[in-house]
This record gives C-alpha cells, sequence and structure tokens, in this order.
C-alpha cells in the first residue's frame, strides 16, 4: 500500500509524513499520483521544516536516486501556474526543474539574492565550474542565463549572446561593458560591426540598446532605409524607430529645421545622440546660428568641443541657452559659449551678468586674455577669494586692474576689503601705495601678491602693510614668498622686527643686481668687502 494516499490525503497527513520520516521512504511512483494540490503541500513542507534532500547513488527509493530526481518528480505535479507567493514557499532547489513553466524563475526580482543562489546552484548541477557554458547549459540554465556575470559573457559570447538578446529586463553594468566590448572586437556571432546587415540588426534585439557611438558609427553607412521609412517631418512615431533605423532614414537639415519638435517629443538618450551624429555631419564645421537660436534643450547634449567651433553674435542667443542651462551642471558649456560670443564681439549686458550669477565666477580663469579684457568691471563685484585660484598672473594682472577701476568710488578699509581678492595681479607700485593706508593684510593674502611685486619693497612698507599680523612672517620664513623677500631686506632691518627672522643679506655685504647694470670688463670694481648675490657669497680679496 502506498505510504500516502493519492486522493484521501490531507495537509495534515502531509506534514505526518515529513515529521515522522515517511518521506524519505517516498517513491517517484507515489508522488506522480498525488493531486497538483497536494503535491505543491508536499512541496511546500518541505520548504517549512528545511529538509535537506542528500544526493546518493542506486535504488529506486528517493533517498536513493539523488537530488535532482527527487526535484524532477516533485517538480512535475506542480501546478503549471503558481503566484509569486506561493513560489516563495517552495524549496528555492526545486524552482530549477519547474520545466513545464520556464518563465517562473523570472517572477523573482532580477539580481535578488534568491535568483543568485538559484543560479550558483544551477552550475553546480550542471558542473560548470569555471566561467565557460556550452549551449546545452545556457538551455538548462533558462531564465537565469539573463544572470550571468560579464565575465562569463567574455568567455562564452557565441553562447550566451544570442540568450542575452532575448532576455526581459535591462542588463547589469558589468553585462554591458562586456557585450559591448565582444560586439566591438567581432569575436560575437554576429561577427565585426562593419559588416552588420539589417539581418543582423534584428539578431540582436534586446542588445541594441547598449550600443555605444563607436559600434554604431562602424557599421556600414550605406545600409539603406526601409521603404516608407524616411521621414518627412519630427513626430513621435521615430520613438518606435530601431537606432539603425534613425541613422539610416533620417535626415539632418529636417532635425535642424523642426529643432522645437526635436524638445518636445520624449526620444531616449541614445536616440538624441543619434541626432547628434547626424546635425554634426550636416555641419562639420558648427552649427549656424539659426540653428543654435532653436537648440532649446538640445543644448544639454553639446559639448564644449562642439561650441568652440559656433560664431554666436546676439545676446538673445546667449540668453536662451543660459537659461536652458540653469540648474543642468553645464558650466563647462556656459563658459565656453560666453567666450565664443565675446570673441564675436558681443558684450555681456546686465541681464548676461546676471544670468551667470549662479555659475562659479572661477570661469574667468578659463576665458582667454582677449575675452577677458571684455568682461564688465562691475563683474568684479561678484569675485570671491577662491574664484581666482586656478587664474594665471596675466590673468591676474587684467582682472586686476578691473577691480581697480570698479571700486575707484571706495575708500578707506571698505575699498581693501573689496580689492584684497585681487592683489595677486597688482604691481608693486600698487603694493607700496596700499602700505600708506595700513591696511592689516592678513598672511594668506599676503602669500597670494607676486614675487616680483613684493621683493621691492621695504621692511617698513610691509610691516604697514600686514600692521598685527607681522609676526605671522616668522612661521612662513621658509616658503616663499616671504623668504623670497626676506633674501632682498638687510637684515639689521629684519632685526628690527624682533622676530627672529633670518635670512637677510648680512651687515657689510652688497648686493648686486645685473639686471640693472653690467659692469664692463674693465671697470675696477674696488669694493672692499665681501658680495651677496641671490643668497650665496661671493668673496673676493682686492
Amino acid at each position: 500500500m502506498p505510504l500516502l494516499q493519492t486522493q484521501t490525503t490531507s495537509q495534515a497527513t502531509l506534514l505526518h509524513a515529513v515529521n515522522s520520516g515517511l518521506f524519505l521512504g517516498l517513491t517517484c511512483d507515489e508522488v506522480s499520483g498525488l493531486s497538483m494540490e497536494h503535491a505543491k503541500g508536499l512541496a511546500m513542507a518541505v520548504r517549512q521544516k528545511n529538509i535537506t534532500l542528500r544526493a546518493h547513488q542506486g535504488g529506486h527509493r528517493w533517498i536513493g536516486t539523488g537530488v535532482p530526481q527527487q526535484l524532477r518528480c516533485l517538480a512535475r505535479r506542480l501546478p503549471r501556474r503558481l503566484t509569486k507567493d506561493e513560489l516563495d514557499a517552495l524549496p528555492l532547489d526545486l524552482l530549477l526543474f519547474l520545466n513545464s513553466q520556464p518563465s517562473n524563475v523570472d517572477v523573482l526580482p532580477r539580481r535578488s539574492l534568491e535568483r543568485q543562489r538559484l543560479l550558483m546552484e544551477a552550475l553546480k548541477c550542471q558542473g560548470v565550474y569555471g566561467l565557460q557554458v556550452s549551449e546545452a547549459d545556457a538551455r538548462a540554465l533558462g531564465g537565469l542565463a539573463c544572470d550571468l556575470p560579464g565575465k562569463f559573457v567574455a568567455k562564452s559570447s557565441e553562447v550566451l549572446l544570442p540568450w542575452l538578446a532575448r532576455c526581459r529586463g535591462p542588463l547589469d553594468q558589468g553585462q554591458e561593458k562586456a557585450v559591448r566590448e565582444v560586439l566591438r572586437s567581432g569575436r560575437s556571432p554576429y561577427g565585426p560591426p562593419s559588416k552588420w546587415s539589417v539581418s543582423t540588426l534584428d539578431a540582436l534585439q534586446g542588445l541594441r540598446v547598449v550600443l555605444d557611438e563607436s559600434i554604431v558609427h562602424s557599421i556600414p553607412k550605406e545600409k539603406a532605409c526601409p521603404p516608407g521609412k524616411e521621414p518627412s517631418v519630427v513626430d513621435e512615431n521615430l520613438i518606435f524607430y530601431q537606432n539603425w533605423e534613425l541613422e539610416a532614414c533620417v535626415d539632418g537639415t529636417l532635425l535642424a529645421s523642426q529643432m522645437n519638435l526635436v524638445n518636445e517629443i520624449p526620444f531616449t538618450y541614445e536616440q538624441l545622440n543619434i541626432f547628434k551624429h547626424k546635425l554634426d555631419k550636416t555641419y562639420p564645421r558648427g552649427y549656424p546660428e539659426s540653428l543654435i537660436q532653436q537648440l532649446g534643450h538640445f543644448f544639454r547634449y553639446v559639448s564644449p568641443e562642439d561650441i568652440r567651433q559656433w560664431n554666436v553674435t546676439s545676446p538673445d542667443t546667449v540668453k536662451t541657452l543660459l537659461k536652458v542651462s540653469k540648474g543642468q551642471k553645464m558650466d563647462a558649456q556656459v563658459v565656453t559659449l560666453v567666450a565664443c560670443y565675446l570673441r564675436g564681439g558681443g558684450q555681456l549686458d546686465r541681464d548676461i551678468v546676471k544670468a551667470l550669477g549662479d555659475i562659479p565666477l572661477s570661469y574667468l580663469c578659463d576665458f582667454s586674455h582677449q575675452d577677458l579684457h571684455s568682461i564688465p568691471s562691475r563683474v568684479m563685484w561678484l569675485v570671491g577669494p577662491q574664484d581666482l585660484d586656478k587664474c594665471s598672473q596675466r590673468h591676474l594682472g587684467i582682472l586686476y586692474q578691473k577691480a581697480y577701476s570698479a571700486f575707484q568710488n571706495v575708500s578707506g578699509l571698505e575699498y581693501f576689503e573689496k580689492i584684497r581678492t585681487f592683489l595677486g595681479g597688482a604691481s608693486e607700485e600698487d603694493l607700496r601705495a596700499l602700505s600708506r593706508h595700513n591696511v592689516s593684510m592678513d598672511m594668506a593674502t599676503f602669500k597670494r601678491l607676486q614675487v616680483d611685486s613684493l621683493v621691492g619693497l621695504s621692511v617698513a612698507e610691509v610691516q604697514n602693510l600686514l600692521g598685527p599680523h607681522i609676526a605671522d612672517l616668522k612661521t612662513e620664513e621658509d616658503k616663499s614668498p616671504v623668504r623670497d623677500w626676506l633674501f632682498r631686506q638687510q637684515q639689521k632691518d629684519l632685526d628690527r622686527l624682533g622676530l627672529g627672522l633670518q635670512g637677510g643679506i648680512p651687515n657689510g655685504y652688497l648686493v648686486l643686481d645685473f639686471n640693472v647694470r653690467r659692469p664692463s670688463p674693465v671697470e675696477p670694481l674696488f669694493l672692499g668687502q665681501d658680495l651677496y648675490l641671490h643668497g650665496f657669497q661671493l668673496c673676493s680679496q682686492l
């Protein structure tokens, strides 16, 4: 008599069989006689009691038939359609053998822990311990083949790419990278992109979305546009075109004339990139201003390198694109656009300056010297200390003169607070004039001064500049520009500060500045003392 009655067995009886150990003696024939509902109950009881099926050789009973046979026997009696909750209640290993419903694995979320565990167990079951999988392995894995990491794709591309082309849902980043590298190399079942045809693109199916620009550009351009596919207007139908169809069918001139429609329709990033490629091909020397004025949100897909080819003369064009770029992290494009506008003879009016207000003024350091001269002096009121950190000495010199002009009606300490940001471009004469006002310059500002402008100042002038901050010279005496300034001062003058500063010209030594005057070879040099030049002693016994 069978251990379990096929028609009268209840859930309680199944649990009793599991609890009492009768389950271990159950045969495949007995399980085959169970109704689908009772088989489902038995499987759930196995999961509930966390029973581990062990594999042994020989015999016809479950305990001797091995794990795959046990699981297959039970899986055959399960209902063809199971809900997600029902699947969650089954033993995980059992899900691998639901061959009658291969889509069930897709009920589990992609890249979930359950699917990862199932994949590992399935690979072991197939005897796959490396990165190579066969066609038979892929068939056995079914939907789980879509979860194989990119390293498997790279090693088994001939087998896996056709499977991945049919997978539901997107690939992960590792898979996408591996697919692109294999497709680009030509080692895939589809051959090199330079030999692809329309039928190849059809065979790629879901893999088409991972094609990058380098692959798309390698595909033969003479691919004909299918009959009836060439558009006469930019509309929603283009959304459903394949990427290769957009490349083959859409004309750059059409896009340029209907940019307003390009911006209104929700094209994908890949489709917009194709449109940009078409426009770049139509206008290889840069977009005309008539098109630039209509770019709208498409401006976000344009690079600084593209903008450098433009000829922008209208302030309205600049204002329109600045409005589009607001809040889009497009500082590099905006700076290049404004520089392009200035090179064309444009002027920054109040509206443009206001629109630039949200962009860190460090962009001033990216302008050419010629463009920098076109910046209105009133912009200097907006500049902060860190904005000029990247500026060259020549940039700082130009900006200092603009700031000096902008703040000419400000006096006293207020003037110093405004001009201090630009003092890296001040000349020796400017610093000497500033020292007469006892401005109490801090050491951070002092260190930004030009060495050439600073070394000519006397100890008294530097003392007037620094005021109470003069003591900070001691902590900086081994660093530029303080060190350079010390080398040019008389040590006796430094000693009067009472700070213990060293490195000045010793008493009785003379500095020769050969940049001012070089003595002739026959000119007598009666110094009667050692010569001290740029920190090095030159002894002369005359």
